[in-house]
């Protein structure tokens, strides 16, 4: 076949002279390329699954109200809180979820705090009590719990040894999971960690941290609670599962 234009060697490329009859054949192969090509592209793959990936918040102690809290998800600017809990003579007081200077966050300085002598959450300098905040679900035996703020509500639940917190969406409802610290013996035990959906809102957040802090302490607290009531009265109690977090 007889090139329609004269065909040069230079520089080790080939240079072809202009002819519309090509550029038009050549131009649609190109268009017809490009287009099968574009799913595969290394970046639109990245930043696809950067927008499906989990939100992962480790704790650095098994002490969950005196710890820090990392999240580095590829495709997520990091994020890290410090929690600390004050305590006085009749217990604990205040505990503090603090932004870490550098990280990525519309909080600043005090992010959130539990108030657990005023029975109050606290977040971006707004107070409410854990009375409006929260209510029973599925009857008086249910160790449900149904928590609101901003609009937003979220039914919490446990079952051993994770939490879940469930939007209460009709369009798409999804699941946080709180999954507590598991001891191991003879191999390194697995810190507590908190997953949230990828697209949960930052104050959303922020508040079921503080739901799932509270609710683990709670639970805590009873199982303790229930297990020297039966030391005491020789009943033999045990430790059992704690209530449902209130």
């Amino acid at each position: 076949m007889e090139l329609p234009a004269a065909v040069e060697p230079r520089l080790g490329l080939v240079s072809i002279t202009p002819d519309p009859r090509i550029t038009v054949i050549t131009t649609a192969v190109l268009l017809s390329a490009v287009q099968l090509l574009k799913p595969l592209s290394p970046a639109s793959t990245y930043l696809g699954a950067a927008l499906l990936v989990m939100a992962t918040f480790t704790f650095s102690s098994k002490d969950i109200l005196n710890s820090e809290l990392h999240c580095a998800a590829a495709g997520r600017p990091p994020v890290s809180y410090t929690i600390h809990t004050t305590t006085g003579f009749l217990g604990r007081k205040t505990t503090s979820l603090v932004l870490f200077a550098g990280s990525t966050s519309r909080y600043q300085g005090a992010t959130a705090a539990i108030h657990w002598k005023k029975h109050t959450f606290e977040i971006g300098g707004v107070s409410r009590d854990w009375a409006d905040l929260k209510q029973h679900a599925g009857g008086i035996f249910s160790r449900k719990r149904i928590w609101r703020w901003s609009g937003q509500s979220y039914t919490v639940k446990f079952h051993y040894p994770i939490w879940t917190a469930t939007s209460n969406s009709a369009q798409r409802p999804t699941t946080t999971t709180f999954t507590l610290y598991n001891f191991h013996w003879f191999r390194a035990s697995e810190p507590a960690y908190i997953s949230f959906p990828p697209d949960i809102s930052e104050e959303d957040t922020v508040f079921l941290i503080l739901v799932l802090l509270y609710s683990e302490r709670k639970r805590q607290d009873r199982q303790r609670s229930s297990s020297n009531g039966g030391v005491i009265a020789g009943a033999g109690a045990g430790g059992g599962g704690g209530g449902g977090g209130c």
